[in-house]
């Protein structure tokens, strides 16, 4: 049972096909899960906000 100092893990770069640079639209710094200045809720390691991967969500625009 996770408790709330207990982070779920992350998923790897490979498994979701990240690429450190933008698939067209799609850039990281776009995604609900990116955490400025290069990290992301779900994908380990250092992100560039310019990157890209297959679980992009875009932040909605008011």
């Amino acid at each position: 049972m996770l408790n709330a100092t207990t982070a779920a893990p992350k998923i790897s770069k490979k498994a979701v096909a990240y690429q450190d640079h933008p698939d067209g639209d799609k850039r990281c710094e776009k995604c609900t899960q990116f955490q400025p200045p290069d990290a992301c809720k779900m994908v380990e390691g250092p992100i560039s906000p310019q990157g890209s991967c297959r679980i992009f969500i875009p932040v909605r625009q008011l």
